[in-house]
Formats: structure tokens, sequence, C-alpha cells
């Protein structure tokens, strides 16, 4: 009967102890799931910010490429502009020798 009763007190504590194991199983499985969740949105969100970002980043290009466009037409305005401002300054050049050359040659006849 002392051994009867000593093995249940024996299964008691075992069964006991089970238990306590049993629970700090479920303590760590909850704190491993909420971790788990929480990288998850954490994830989640730094996904969410790498899209945003390159969004933003696709928007600037698209602004850069049509402000380096515009430089490009801008550029070629000027050298057109620069081209005909050589050109008037030629014709100029060449009105102003023949104007020359007409009054050296009124003066050598006076």
């Amino acid at each position: 009967m002392k051994r009867e009763l000593s093995a249940l007190e024996n299964l008691d504590r075992c069964d006991c102890h089970l238990s306590e194991k049993r629970q700090e199983i479920e303590t760590q499985e909850d704190c491993v799931k909420e971790s788990k969740e929480a990288e998850e949105e954490s994830l989640h969100d730094f996904l969410q910010y790498l899209h945003t970002r390159r969004e933003d980043l696709e928007e600037l290009l698209n602004i850069y490429s049509a402000k380096n466009m515009d430089l490009e037409l801008l550029e070629l305005k000027m050298e057109e502009r620069k081209k005909m401002h050589l050109q008037d300054l030629k014709e100029f050049t060449d009105r102003l020798m023949k104007l020359k050359l007409i009054t050296t040659t009124n003066t050598v006849a006076d």
C-alpha cells in the first residue's frame, strides 16, 4: 500500500512536471508565433517602403529624362542661333569689307 501510495505521488509529481513543461512549451510557441507575425509585418512594411521608394525614383527619373530632353533641345536651339549669328557676322563683315574697299577706292580716286 505504501508503495502504491508512493507510486501515485510520483505519478502526480510527474504529471505536474509534465503540465509545467507543456505550459512552458505553449508559452514558447506563442512567443515564436508572435515574433514570426511581427517579423512578417515588419517585412511587409519594408517591402511597401521599397515599393514606394521605387515609385519615387521612377518619377524622379522621368523628371530627369524630361529635363534632359529639354536641355538637349535648348542646346540644339542655341547651336542654331549660334550658326545664325555667325552667318550674320560673316555677312556684316563682308559688307564692311566692301564698304571699306569702296571708301578706300574713293579716297585714292580723290
